[in-house]
């Protein structure tokens, strides 16, 4: 008897902690439900176009500055690469995982083939700014020319970025490397 009276008391107290335990869990997501249902208070929250933080942040910067916002964004053969399109180029960006910085490349396309390096220079300017806004449009403008007067590779930094420039060989169009160091 006393055997029957113990599993009794506790099945009941096990009975009142599933209750308790229930009130307490539902009034939790009760209460998850309705942060998750209030409208967002900051403004200031960054669009979303891929799921890499750091070329995420290259591309809002981009798309604030640039009069020719990056367009066909895809993702690349790797997890932190992803290609797009801006002013009749194609760019190659990606996150350098070990560094967590951001390379970019500017190839011609079809199209822009025929321009050279040359025809690179607004959409340099803008690479470059989205990367390192401390730069002036002076110093760019500045590095973009000396970068392809002599028509041969060049490497150099600018600010904190690297630059390489590959010059328009075999009919190529050139390409221009950026990197964040």
């Amino acid at each position: 008897m006393k055997k029957l009276i113990t599993l009794i008391s506790c099945l009941g107290i096990s009975a009142l902690m599933v209750a308790c335990g229930d009130t307490v869990n539902s009034e939790k997501e009760a209460s998850v439900q309705q942060k998750s249902l209030a409208p967002s208070s900051s403004s200031s929250e960054v669009e979303k176009y891929v799921d890499d933080d750091i070329v995420n942040e290259f591309i809002t910067a981009y798309n604030a500055l640039s009069s020719s916002k990056l367009s066909n964004i895809e993702k690349g053969n790797i997890r932190t690469k992803f290609f797009a399109e801006s002013q009749g180029y194609y760019l190659e960006l990606l996150n350098a995982a070990d560094t967590n910085k951001i390379h970019i490349s500017i190839n011609p396309t079809n199209e822009t083939k025929e321009n050279g390096l040359s025809g690179m220079a607004e959409i340099f300017h803008d690479v470059v700014k989205a990367v390192d806004q401390s730069l002036s449009d002076e110093e760019i403008d500045r590095s973009f020319q000396e970068s392809i007067e002599k028509n041969v590779m060049v490497n150099q930094m600018l600010g904190s970025i690297n630059i390489e420039v590959i010059p328009d060989l075999y009919n190529s169009g050139g390409r221009i490397d950026i990197s964040a160091q």
